[in-house]
C-alpha cells in the first residue's frame, strides 16, 4: 500500500488498522505522587500526555470575582515538551491553540466534576505534551479524567475521547498524525456509557470542515471508538482501586 494512500481498496489505512481500530492506548495513573494530588500518564498511539492535578484546595480570595458563584474554579495550562524531536511538537508552538485546547478541556470538566461539592474552591490541572501524532485533545481529556479519579474528586461519570476522520464516504476512528493532513478531523468526547442511540456528547470539536451527509456516520464511529476507550478507561481505575485496598490492608 502506498504511503500517501489514506484508505486502500483492502480496508487498511497508512499503519494497517481498520477503519473501526484504535491505535495502542495504556495509561497509568499516580504516576507523580510528590508533584500532585492526581497524575496520569497517557499513550493514544505514539500521541503522549501527562496530566497532574492539583486540588481542590480552598480559595480565599474572591474579590476577582471567579468564586461568587460558588462553584470551583478551574485552571487548566498545557506546555509542549522539548524532546529535541522539533517536528513532533512544531503544532503545539501556538499559544493560540494551546489555549483552545485548554478551554475545550475546562469546559469538558466542569460537565463531569460534581461541583456543588467543591464550592469556593480551586482546582489546577496542568497538562503536559510529551509527544502530538494526532488526536491531541482527546488524549489530553481521557488522561485529565483519568487524574482527577486518581485526586479523589467527585465525578459523575468518565470522559471518554477519540477522533474521526472522513476519507472519501468512509469514517475513521482514532486518526494518527500522518492521517490528520489529508482527511476532515472531528474530535468527539462522551459522558459516561452508550452507543450511538442514546450517547450524552460533552465534547464535539471539528478541526476541518466535514459534509453534513457524512456527519451521522462518523459520529456513530467516534462514538463506538469512545465507548471501547471508556472500557479501557474503567478497567484501569478499577485496577488502581484494587491496588490501593491492597496497600492499606
Amino acid at each position: 500500500m502506498s504511503r500517501v494512500e489514506v484508505f486502500s481498496p483492502e480496508g487498511l489505512r497508512m499503519d494497517g488498522r481498520r477503519f473501526n481500530d484504535l491505535r495502542h492506548f495504556a495509561a497509568k495513573t499516580h504516576s507523580h505522587p510528590l508533584s500532585a494530588d492526581g497524575s496520569c500518564v497517557l499513550q493514544m498511539g505514539n500521541t503522549q500526555v501527562l496530566c497532574l492535578v492539583r486540588g481542590p484546595s480552598d480559595t480565599l480570595n474572591t474579590a476577582s470575582g471567579s468564586n461568587t458563584d460558588g462553584l470551583p474554579t478551574i485552571a487548566v495550562s498545557i506546555s509542549s515538551h522539548d524532546s529535541g524531536q522539533g517536528k513532533i511538537n512544531r503544532r503545539l508552538r501556538n499559544d493560540k491553540r494551546l489555549n483552545e485546547l485548554a478551554n475545550h478541556i475546562k469546559n469538558t470538566m466542569e460537565q463531569i466534576i460534581v461541583s456543588n461539592i467543591y464550592a469556593r474552591t480551586s482546582l489546577e490541572i496542568q497538562i503536559t505534551v510529551l509527544a502530538n501524532d494526532g488526536g491531541l485533545l482527546a488524549a489530553c481529556c481521557n488522561a485529565t479524567t483519568l487524574a482527577l479519579i486518581d485526586a479523589g474528586v467527585a465525578v459523575y461519570d468518565y470522559v471518554s475521547a477519540c477522533t474521526v476522520g472522513v476519507w472519501d464516504r468512509v469514517s475513521l476512528v482514532d486518526i494518527c498524525g500522518m492521517e490528520e493532513a489529508d482527511v476532515a478531523v472531528t474530535t468527539v468526547g462522551v459522558l459516561g456509557a452508550g452507543d450511538a442511540s442514546n450517547a450524552r456528547i460533552g465534547l464535539l470539536v471539528a478541526q476541518d470542515k466535514m459534509p453534513m451527509d457524512r456527519l451521522p456516520n462518523a459520529l456513530q464511529v467516534a462514538i463506538d471508538g469512545c465507548e471501547k476507550i471508556r472500557q479501557i478507561m474503567d478497567e484501569i481505575v478499577r485496577e488502581m482501586g484494587i491496588e490501593l485496598v491492597s496497600k492499606n490492608q
